[in-house]
């Protein structure tokens, strides 16, 4: 009852460690033991978990570790089998691969991460970090695809770049006019070759 009416969830030994109240406008669920909002709703539908102190925020959606480790994490976890994962790492160290002063989005099981539009796949990075764009089994660091060329054998893992298409391929460079464009060869001690083309 009162201006800001709470529900408290007691326990077998009495304990009301939890409560639910509507603080102002503002739907809370509330550790007391640990006196700290763990949850709540705003009068406009925005959502906190953590309890952010943040003033200002146009998030529909917030959430905020409240300990001091420096490390933000979202886990959405399949059966505690594999995880995708959203961090924000100012730990002072690496995690996960992911160095400090970071925001990283990935996984940190042995899974391709794929993006999809309309349901297709139209990229995939792989466990080992090669990436198919169009193409769903890169063996190469990057393998693009616009249609299957036929080739039936295994891809040559010494090329860095693949550019796949059932009738035509190109790499193209476009540039202004009286602008440079080519390939460069280089080895330890610098370079040894080069194919250039001048814009006239």
């Amino acid at each position: 009852s009162g201006t800001n009416p709470n529900i408290f969830l007691t326990d077998t030994n009495n304990d009301s460690d939890f409560r639910i109240s509507n603080s102002n406008g503002v739907l809370e669920f509330r550790d007391t033991s640990n006196t700290a909002t763990r949850f709540q709703i705003a009068s406009d539908g925005k959502i906190d978990i953590g309890g952010s102190t943040r003033t200002g925020n146009a998030a529909r959606l917030t959430i905020t570790h409240t300990n001091n480790s420096g490390v933000g994490l979202i886990d959405i976890d399949s059966y505690g089998s594999a995880t995708l994962q959203i961090r924000s790492n100012w730990s002072g160290s690496t995690i996960n691969g992911m160095p400090n002063e970071t925001f990283g989005f990935g996984t940190p099981h042995a899974y391709p991460l794929v993006f999809t539009t309309s349901g297709t796949e139209r990229l995939r990075i792989t466990s080992t970090g090669d990436v198919g764009i169009g193409y769903n089994s890169p063996t190469v660091k990057l393998h693009v695809r616009e249609a299957a060329s036929g080739f039936s054998g295994t891809y040559d893992n010494r090329y860095h770049i693949i550019i796949e298409d059932d009738a035509e391929a190109y790499l193209g460079f476009y540039l202004p006019d009286n602008g440079y464009g080519g390939i460069r060869f280089n080895d330890t001690t610098g370079l040894e070759g080069y194919i250039d083309y001048y814009f006239n």
